[in-house]
């Protein structure tokens, strides 16, 4: 973490404390249709199952698209996927095959929601987790997250939307770093 996106961070008693307990995260570097599968195979649910079943679809089934398109729905909930969750996948993997994430890296904020939310299962949620964990963008605020609404209502007393709305703003141009900190704030 650069030292200026720290100073925003650390300009927030209650952040300054979270920066200072946990190490920095990374953000980017992961392929954002691999993302998008690892974040569709995790809604909803608690870290450890999420790595789990992703952790099983890799070993049986791999993430190449032409692969999970052929594939089963049977196949896909063996591995622990529910059945929305492996049409969502399915449809996922079609969307690489018909060009949806070539170039999406260079779209705006808005058109990565646009383009992904256009696929169906995959909302805003997992379009913020895309931004922050494959293409490395560091103002995403994740309202929709459970762990950050969670982290957020304990941390500064914050109820609904609108209130995480305002919080976000006292951390850009940074939010998706105080997004990861809040979540390790739940870890504790």
């Amino acid at each position: 973490m650069r030292k200026n996106e720290r100073e925003v961070l650390e300009h927030d008693a209650r952040m300054k404390k979270l920066v200072k307990l946990h190490k920095a995260p990374v953000l980017g570097g992961v392929d954002p249709y691999v993302e998008t599968l690892m974040s569709v195979v995790g809604q909803q649910l608690s870290g450890a199952s999420a790595r789990s079943i992703w952790g099983r679809m890799e070993t049986t089934i791999g993430t190449d698209p032409t692969k999970i398109r052929r594939c089963r729905i049977t196949t896909l909930r063996k591995a622990g996927l529910s059945e929305a969750k492996a049409n969502t996948v399915k449809l996922v993997a079609r969307a690489k095959l018909d060009g949806s994430f070539h170039g999406l890296e260079s779209k705006s904020d808005e058109e990565v929601v646009e383009i992904l939310t256009a696929i169906k299962g995959v909302g805003p949620w997992t379009a913020h987790m895309v931004m922050m964990f494959a293409m490395g963008r560091k103002d995403v605020w994740p309202v929709g997250d459970g762990g950050v609404q969670r982290a957020a209502a304990d941390l500064y007393e914050v109820d609904g939307r609108d209130q995480l709305e305002w919080l976000g703003e006292r951390f850009r141009p940074v939010r998706s770093l105080a997004a990861c900190y809040l979540w390790r704030h739940l870890d504790q």
